[in-house]
């Protein structure tokens, strides 16, 4: 049950685009709001915001629970949470415009293209570094891919709809305001699913260079998701030139190819799961 409804929300994900109609998060905004400004709660922001994400979390899972013994109740009330859980906009498209625009050596898509992949970058002038450029490129697509497939997969199989909605509502209150319990917790959920995340990459890309590069950050309990994945793709590329201390310089083909590594851990980990589901 968990494979279909994973493949119909990502197939619907794949054939909308970034017009998902199902994106909606006002809904959040308000509850959180109501929430917050409830008397006993006002000073006590993480306790209000853990409500806001708690409760919606556990009617899905009570729904689930109840619909369970229907296979087509199940399923399509799954994938409908789901695909609402997968993350929000287009990235395929602009991860090739991006890369049109590197090749054309266009600076002002680039602009356009990294805002829309979610990284602003108002300093870009007429004299581009674009290996430096292609490397935040990398960082950026390696997290943005993982926040919105992987770890909403992770989550779902593990614990179901409500796994995947409190990890995207965790993710939407962060992108929200700055609080710094939340983004901890943020960060703590988003742990194990990292670690299985950079490891996946051993099996689609370098075994040696991706255990080389990242092995110490996979047992590190402080460094940013970002950057054990940024750190596990570069390994897994084989990309050596780049020490971890200094900024990450890539050619516009070591990007091409991150997205086709990407791609084959999608597949591995569909494959992984649809095993799992026989037995």
């Amino acid at each position: 049950m968990f494979l279909i409804a994973i493949l119909i929300a990502i197939a619907c994900l794949q054939l909308g685009g970034g017009n998902n109609p199902l994106h909606q998060d006002a809904w959040f905004e308000k509850w959180r709001a109501f929430w917050s400004n409830i008397g006993p709660l006002k000073g006590f922001r993480g306790l209000s915001l853990a409500i806001a994400i708690a409760l919606p979390s556990l009617g899905v899972a009570l729904l689930s629970f109840a619909v369970r013994d229907s296979l087509i109740l199940w399923t399509s009330f799954s994938s409908i949470l789901l695909l609402y859980c997968l993350g929000r906009g287009e990235f395929t498209e602009n991860f090739k415009g991006y890369l049109s625009a590197v090749k054309a050596e266009d600076t002002d898509l680039a602009k356009v293209m990294l805002a829309r992949l979610g990284h602003e970058r108002s300093d870009i002038g007429e004299r581009v570094d674009w290996g430096m450029l292609n490397g935040v490129v990398l960082e950026q697509s390696g997290y943005r891919s993982f926040e919105r497939l992987f770890v909403v997969i992770f989550w779902f199989v593990l614990f179901g709809p409500a796994g995947a909605l409190v990890y995207r509502l965790s993710q939407i209150a962060v992108d929200r305001e700055t609080n710094k319990m939340l983004e901890r917790w943020l960060w703590a959920i988003e742990w194990p699913v990292v670690r299985v995340f950079a490891l996946s990459f051993a099996i689609t890309g370098s075994f040696v260079g991706c255990i080389e590069r990242a092995q110490a950050l996979l047992k590190c309990f402080s460094t940013p998701s970002r950057v054990v994945i940024r750190e596990a793709i570069l390994g897994a590329l084989a990309i050596t030139h780049t020490p971890f201390e200094e900024g990450v310089k890539i050619s516009a083909r070591e990007l091409d190819e991150t997205y086709k590594l990407l791609s084959r851990t999608l597949s591995l980990w569909v494959f992984v799961i649809a095993v799992l589901s026989i037995f």
